[in-house]
């Protein structure tokens, strides 16, 4: 049996529809390239030429193309996380991180201290705390890539803490804030995920990039415009409306 996969560039309108005939199951997050994902994985690649994506053979029937996670060792699951422990991740970065000194650009932001990092349910980071979160149900691969992104957001905690300032004063309007948090986030992890994987997967030992769906975006409005989910424009969007909006009526009316 032969394994097939999307040629680039991806057709946004076929991804868009693949991506909605696995969610059910998903529950949106990335499907990996174990055998426990196979058969999504193969419902996506139906849905994806069947709304006019295009795709190819990447190995001759019997056999099976390179897995860049041959010969590695994953890292033990510890009783915190699937991922195994903080020190796992960060060796991963120590090992590579694609030339983004994400850990380092992180630090000095947080004033020069060492960022806290632990496991919980989803992924964040408390600026003013300088703790990341990590989802514990992600494994060490996805679990590096979501590090990166949580780094990528502290070291640009200066721009977020103006952002908020100036919404909080009743200067931004709701759609401006969520473009702008978005913006940031996109500049800094989404680029970050993106080259890290690329330069680290082998050395990470890692199939899947977490980021994977947005790599076609052409820049930033693209991305906002065709990829993002509505449902992450609004948890921005809720906080502005719990937090600045009587501000902004006020200056606004």
């Amino acid at each position: 049996m032969s394994d097939r996969r999307a040629t680039r560039p991806l057709n946004v309108e076929a991804v868009k529809a693949a991506n909605a005939a696995v969610a059910k199951e998903t529950g949106g997050r990335p499907l990996t390239m174990g055998p426990e994902d196979a058969a999504l994985r193969k419902k996506w690649m139906d849905a994806y030429i069947a709304a006019g994506g295009n795709s190819e053979t990447i190995g001759p029937s019997g056999k099976k193309p390179k897995d860049v996670t041959e010969g590695c060792t994953p890292s033990t699951p510890s009783p915190e996380a699937k991922y195994g422990t903080t020190e796992d991740l960060l060796k991963n970065l120590e090992k590579c991180d694609g030339g983004t000194d994400i850990y380092a650009k992180a630090k000095a932001a947080n004033g020069g201290k060492d960022p806290v990092i632990k496991p919980g349910d989803g992924g964040q980071v408390d600026l003013s705390k300088g703790e990341i979160t990590l989802d514990k149900d992600n494994d060490t691969c996805l679990a590096t890539q979501q590090l990166i992104q949580e780094l990528s957001n502290l070291s640009r905690k200066a721009d977020f803490e103006k952002l908020d300032n100036d919404a909080l004063a009743g200067d931004v309007s709701r759609g401006d804030y969520i473009k702008e948090t978005e913006r940031i986030e996109y500049e800094s992890g989404v680029k970050n995920i993106l080259q890290a994987f690329d330069a680290c997967k082998e050395t990470w030992c890692c199939q899947t990039s977490q980021k994977e769906w947005a790599r076609s975006a052409t820049g930033f409005d693209d991305y906002y415009d065709n990829y993002l989910s509505d449902e992450h424009k609004e948890h921005y969007g809720q906080w502005w409306d719990s937090a600045c909006k009587e501000a902004y009526e006020k200056k606004h009316p």
